[in-house]
């Protein structure tokens, strides 16, 4: 009977760790404010105009455009910074190499 009580306590335990560790992983998202300020949370999408992101303990979804912040970062994606291209006149989202433009830049 002990054996059973040990394998159900150990059971539950390993099934908490690998469920809190979902919610973990979601916060590893960011953005940085144009003030420079990091905000945690989770990148929902992206693309070359605008970040839909959830700031972490909040619900509500916010819209950012390249010219509301500095850059995103969403796990698995890479980082998303804000600029200006060679013959636009308007900010986009370009995305950085991890050890590319990112390591030359700073």
């Amino acid at each position: 009977m002990k054996i059973y009580n040990f394998r159900f306590s150990l059971a539950f335990i390993l099934l908490f760790l690998l469920t809190s560790g979902i919610n973990t992983y979601a916060q590893t998202d960011y953005i940085i404010t144009n003030n420079g300020a990091k905000v945690m949370g989770e990148v929902k999408s992206h693309n070359v105009d605008k970040v839909k992101f959830t700031a972490a303990g909040e619900k509500k979804v916010q819209r950012f455009n390249p010219e509301d912040i500095k850059e995103a970062y969403k796990a698995g994606h890479g980082i998303f910074c804000s600029m200006i291209l060679p013959g636009d006149k308007s900010s986009s989202f370009v995305i950085l190499p991890c050890l590319g433009l990112r390591s030359l830049t700073g």
